[in-house]
């Protein structure tokens, strides 16, 4: 969505400095652990439902995931002295409650233990009117967030690439689905539709496509027909050739190597087995 910083104005509240990339992709990545309800003092959620269900679901995911104390991890970690009530239970590496009495994991109590701090409670959210059920699409508009994305936060250069880039997915699909998409295209902007029309249009023309992306090995086609992406009848598929399968035996090693070829240039899959005998070759990779 896009936010006008003239209705709702930046507020700097901290800063994010990377200063490495990750070491360890499973600790540094696979571990992270972000949720909506880790907020600074003084921030408030607002009443949305999909936010209120997000504030539990992340969380609770979490512990589900990674473990009860998931908190605990390296890379999860407060650079700061936090005092909570978490004690014991399943990776409390930490071993117990780090302030004030071990003993006291609750909250009022007369034995020094942690205890709330209302300066941190969310501020007030003013309610009125009627909380009921009601039909979104009566009173929300679908094409607005994105109209303004799209004619006034993108530069010409970005809508270019928008306009590739759709138009790429475009290729191979049936023409009345193409038709619709274009009509929800003119919705948000004539400009949206007409860039992305004349983009497929010109892929459809040049007989191939180039996808935006790095292909998965060197091996990769980097271009694509796009009467290739057309999926076959029934008809049509029953009627390829089989993936052919030949197989070669020695009797003096008792190897057996079968080698399977796929119809695609350069793609083999082999499989073999070695018996005991001695000197039995191994199978070329």
């Amino acid at each position: 969505k896009v936010w006008p910083h003239k209705d709702y104005p930046m507020i700097e509240v901290g800063e994010i400095k990377l200063t490495r990339n990750p070491e360890s992709y499973f600790s540094d990545v696979e571990q992270a652990a972000f949720s909506p309800n880790n907020i600074v003092p003084g921030i408030g959620y607002s009443p949305d439902r999909m936010l209120q269900a997000r504030l539990f679901a992340y969380a609770d995911t979490h512990r589900y995931r990674l473990g009860t104390h998931y908190e605990q991890l390296p890379v999860n970690q407060p650079r700061c002295p936090v005092f909570h009530y978490h004690r014991d239970g399943p990776m409390n590496v930490e071993g117990g409650l780090q302030s004030g009495n071990p003993n006291a994991y609750y909250e009022p109590n007369s034995f020094g233990g942690a205890a709330e701090k209302r300066s941190a409670e969310e501020p007030p959210v003013p309610v009125s009117g009627e909380a009921k059920r009601h039909d979104h699409r009566e009173s929300y508009d679908d094409f607005e967030q994105v109209r303004e994305l799209y004619s006034k936060t993108l530069s010409p250069e970005e809508r270019g690439r928008l306009h590739n880039n759709l138009a790429g997915s475009l290729v191979g699909v049936p023409k009345e689905i193409v038709e619709r998409a274009f009509a929800l295209l003119h919705r948000i902007h004539p400009d949206y539709e007409s860039g992305c029309r004349k983009e497929l249009e010109g892929l459809l023309s040049a007989g191939e496509y180039a996808p935006n992306g790095m292909p998965v090995t060197l091996e990769t086609p980097h271009t694509v027909n796009p009467a290739k992406l057309q999926k076959p009848t029934i008809a049509e598929a029953a009627a390829e050739p089989s993936t052919s399968t030949s197989s070669t035996s020695s009797g003096s090693s008792g190897s057996h190597q079968q080698k399977a070829s796929s119809k695609k240039k350069g793609v083999l899959a082999w499989c073999g087995h070695n018996s005991a005998t001695a000197g039995a070759p191994e199978p070329s990779r």
